[in-house]
């Protein structure tokens, strides 16, 4: 009887055990203890200047965090660079430099193009990429750095003419730069410096050897000139001098034949005067 009565009684359940399901919004937890921060003391502090290792300059913190997000987001890749290791000058020559991911690296050479082998060097591939070809014995157009977007391939090819100015031995070299979004220099990378070797075309040898051809025979006409002008004076000077030569001769001739009549004459006189006949007396 008692265990029926138990069992009919009702059972009463205690309003603390029910589920309480609140319509408010539970505030965020503190986080160390502190507070959310003023809408205004926030922008305070992302337009505050500090100094960012990233430019290597003073930004606002915001911009600052921005250019950080941005160099964390480079990707690896690779730079091919390949000119022709031999060129002829006046004759302008395609030099291509071509970036590409680091999984690329193949297809990125043959890109680049030229001959021989590809000069390759590792980079921070981003957003938007600078390069720049430098070769002082060169003329090179496009002359100033030139700016790319890279896109999602993270992949570009950039041209230039190159025309050899000088013959010889001389130097390449590309400049890469990384820019941020808004062309923010991040990072500056060089390829290694690949030495061309310049020479003459044929037309410009067959010029060059007229030319030497033609100062050899100025040259042989002023000696022969001189030589000439020398000659002549020689023979002047010995036509002057044969003329004197001839007068001296011509007078000491001269002198002699009048001191030989003059003994000839002083001779017959004294014989005359021997003879008893005055040379003064005619006969």
């Amino acid at each position: 009887m008692a265990e029926a009565d138990m069992a009919s009684a009702p059972v009463n359940v205690s309003p603390a055990a029910e589920p309480v399901i609140s319509r408010e919004v539970p505030s965020a937890a503190p986080v160390h203890g502190a507070t959310e921060e003023p809408r205004s003391q926030k922008t305070t502090a992302e337009n505050s200047s500090i100094w960012c290792s990233a430019v290597g300059r003073r930004l606002p913190r915001a911009q600052c965090e921005n250019y950080a997000e941005q160099i964390a987001d480079l990707r690896s890749g690779v730079a091919a660079f390949n000119p022709n290791r031999s060129m002829v000058k006046g004759v302008p020559t395609e030099v291509r430099l071509a970036i590409g991911p680091e999984e690329e690296k193949e297809r990125t050479v043959e890109r680049a193009g030229g001959e021989g082998e590809a000069q390759t060097a590792e980079i921070e591939i981003g957003a938007k990429m600078r390069a720049r070809l430098k070769g002082r014995a060169f003329e090179i157009d496009p002359a100033e750095p030139v700016d790319q977007v890279m896109g999602r391939n993270r992949r570009q090819v950039w041209n230039w003419d190159v025309t050899p100015r000088r013959d010889g031995s001389h130097q390449l070299s590309a400049e890469i730069t990384v820019l941020a979004e808004d062309g923010t220099v991040l990072e500056n990378q060089s390829s290694k410096v690949i030495n061309v070797t310049v020479v003459v075309s044929e037309a410009e040898r067959a010029a060059l050897e007229r030319e030497r051809l033609l100062k050899k025979r100025q040259i042989l006409e002023e000696d022969v000139g001189w030589i000439t002008r020398f000659l002549k004076i020689l023979d002047d000077f010995s036509l002057a001098l044969l003329a004197f030569l001839t007068t001296i001769i011509v007078g000491v001739i001269t002198l002699f034949v009048r001191a030989k009549k003059a003994k000839q004459a002083e001779a017959k006189g004294d014989q005359q005067e021997g003879n008893g006949v005055s040379p003064a007396d005619p006969e």
